[in-house]
């Protein structure tokens, strides 16, 4: 397959639901037909009113598309024709439509005698009876016609999106489309390519806003806030499939990636990135300067210190005056046994205060600079926190959301980690208990947090294996190898390495060992090409630990349209696209590609990534019609 190269100009794209609301919500049948054609067919608005009567095949049940195009290398106008199929269903409406319009006086064989404009009017008339807002700003407004390459996303505003420039949010994105508010227009996402299932940037086409029920799935620790209807990935015996959020059950995979990268635009410097990190953990801002407490000795001295070297100021240790901070040794504050360090510059101050720490400890949040840092800044950041509010390799914190941040930080290393929460008791210096809630974030990746991380504070975790934290739900898989080659599987498994091979029908499989299993069916002859990508790429899977549905009042979500189709949202792979029903029901790219009119398989590849099958089905398996109509036909 040639290499995958962004389109530029998506158009919108409704929900069946709501295509089925505009059909009903049309007041003739010109209008009804104007919606249902494009729906079943796929065809551009300027293919739609170019069909003539003739071009209608009712008893092969196909319409002839005619485009008149400038070849490029001699400027001659070509005629370019394909025959796409149609639905029984499309064809009775056609025929009923014919009936009706003879009450007019048009005597033309052009199935719809009217202009593109005014398909533009009728669609957004009937948007409004059937009570669909308009999504998105008035700018990118004509975008909103029924076409199948639009891409829906419904995310929460805070939801952290990967761009080739750093980490923002959805509602970010969506407000920065010119760059008045960041200064910088935020036009490209980083989504995962259809051909090699690797990271490539794709520009967002189209956004928009409205209001939703929301979902909060937990998933192998990570943790994303949706709308029902948000499309995510999972895995079948094919490879990859998409499911909506709504349609996801408890102990299903979901698919994540397992590192993430962006282009460096700002430069902290590492001693900065380290105090930033410690402050965020442990510091309190001051009126004229900052304040912390440590009890061990060393963490003082190191950030004292460092303190000392970016801000040449005095610094304060209650009961004892003003010293130079070098000569901080062995003062222990009051009673308890915690060092209690003051530093008065407003300088520090004023710099910590951009940077967010001003608010409660649990409204603190990985301030944004870090969003677009580079590797070794990242580094000191999360050694500096990990010195203020780490231990036994996790991070605690009063603040989901700061811990949330952490992650996505924790991937730019690749870094997995899993976020949990709960209630604990703390005993007041008075004697007085509270109970406060308390999120811990542990890491996964122990060696790689090791290497990277620069912490202060002593590490004794036990080496792990990083093939071991990689595992594949290979369980679909398995159960297809046995109803498909019954009696040849267990010799050929133990002859590549692998004991037990029905385990596997129930548990998940390590890397290596799922490129046997894997291996297995291609000896057999199976195709294998979309799990031998699966199994090369970077991507992860994890296991769905609760769903929650938010309180009843309807929130504020953010769509998105992207050329690539998806989104790396907090550690998860979200996307939604028309053309993927066809892929995902079985049609083949080269039957995609003659009824979308592309004219290279380069363009129609684009769709490969969402459910990567191996497509041997026809436009019937797509859009399957009741028993009634097959009866009828």
């Amino acid at each position: 397959m040639p290499e995958v190269t962004p389109i530029k100009d998506l158009k919108g794209y409704l929900e069946a639901p709501e295509v089925e609301r505009l059909i009903a919500a049309a007041t003739n049948r010109r209008d009804a037909l104007l919606v249902r054609i494009p729906w079943r067919s796929g065809i551009r608005v300027s293919e739609l009113i170019g069909i003539k009567v003739p071009d209608i095949d009712f008893k092969g049940r196909a319409i002839l598309i005619k485009i008149q195009k400038q070849r490029k290398r001699d400027g001659k106008t070509i005629e370019r024709r394909r025959l796409i199929p149609i639905d029984q269903g499309t064809l009775d409406m056609v025929r009923e439509y014919l009936e009706w319009r003879k009450q007019f006086p048009y005597k033309g064989d052009l199935l719809f005698p009217i202009t593109r404009q005014r398909v533009d009017q009728i669609f957004w008339r009937l948007g409004r009876r059937a009570g669909i807002k308009e999504i998105g700003d008035p700018t990118i407004s004509k975008h909103r016609k029924l076409h199948p390459h639009h891409l829906r996303h419904c995310l929460h505003p805070d939801t952290r999106i990967l761009t080739p420039e750093g980490i923002y949010t959805a509602k970010q994105i969506y407000e920065n489309s010119t760059g008045e508010l960041l200064h910088k227009p935020l036009n490209r996402v980083v989504s995962i390519s259809g051909k090699s299932l690797r990271p490539c940037s794709s520009v967002v086409t189209s956004r928009s806003k409205h209001t939703s029920q929301l979902l909060t799935i937990e998933a192998g620790g990570y943790e994303l806030t949706c709308s029902p209807e948000h499309r995510l990935f999972t895995v079948d015996a094919d490879g990859l499939k998409e499911v909506k959020a709504k349609e996801v059950t408890i102990e299903q995979y979901l698919v994540g990636v397992s590192s993430i990268s962006w282009t460096v635009t700002e430069k902290i410097g590492v001693e900065r990135s380290r105090l930033l990190g410690y402050f965020v953990g442990d510091g309190n801002l001051l009126t004229r300067g900052i304040m912390f407490t440590e009890k061990t000795k060393d963490i003082v001295d190191f950030y004292v210190e460092l303190l000392r070297k970016l801000y040449p100021a005095r610094l304060k240790i209650k009961g004892k005056g003003y010293i130079e901070p070098h000569i901080i040794h062995d003062i222990i504050h009051g009673d308890s046994n915690s060092y209690k360090v003051t530093f008065n510059s407003t300088a520090v101050a004023r710099w910590l205060k951009s940077m967010g720490l001003d608010k409660h400890s649990r409204e603190r949040r990985v301030p944004a600079i870090l969003w677009r840092a580079e590797v070794e800044d990242i580094c000191q950041f999360l050694a500096g926190y990990y010195d203020a509010e780490g231990s036994a390799g996790r991070y605690t914190s009063a603040s989901k959301c700061l811990l949330q941040d952490v992650q996505i930080l924790l991937l730019r290393l690749g870094i997995l980690s899993s976020l949990s929460g709960g209630e604990r008791t703390v005993t007041l210096p008075r004697g007085n208990t509270i109970k406060q809630k308390q999120y811990v974030l542990y890491i996964s990746n122990q060696n790689r947090f090791l290497f990277y991380i620069p912490t202060l504070k002593r590490l004794s975790w036990r080496a792990t294996d990083e093939r071991k934290l990689r595992k594949i739900p290979m369980q679909e898989f398995v159960v297809s190898l046995y109803r498909g080659y019954t009696g040849q599987l267990t010799p050929l498994a133990e002859q590549k390495g692998i004991k037990h091979l029905a385990r596997y029908k129930k548990i998940c499989a390590l890397a290596e060992t799922a490129r046997k299993i894997v291996g297995v069916k291609k000896e057999l002859g199976g195709d294998t090409r979309v799990w031998e990508k699966v199994l090369s790429s970077p991507l992860v899977f994890h296991k769905v630990q609760s769903i929650t549905q938010t309180s009843g009042v309807e929130q504020e979500v953010y769509d998105f349209g992207t050329s690539y189709g998806n989104l790396i949202t907090n550690g998860f792979l979200s996307h939604n696209s028309f053309a993927i029903h066809c892929i995902k029901r079985g049609m083949t790219i080269e039957r995609l590609q003659k009824i979308l009119g592309h004219s290279s398989p380069t363009t129609t590849s684009v769709y490969l990534q969402y459910s990567l099958k191996d497509l041997h089905e026809s436009y019937d398996e797509v859009w399957k019609e009741d028993e009634a109509t097959e009866t009828k036909d």
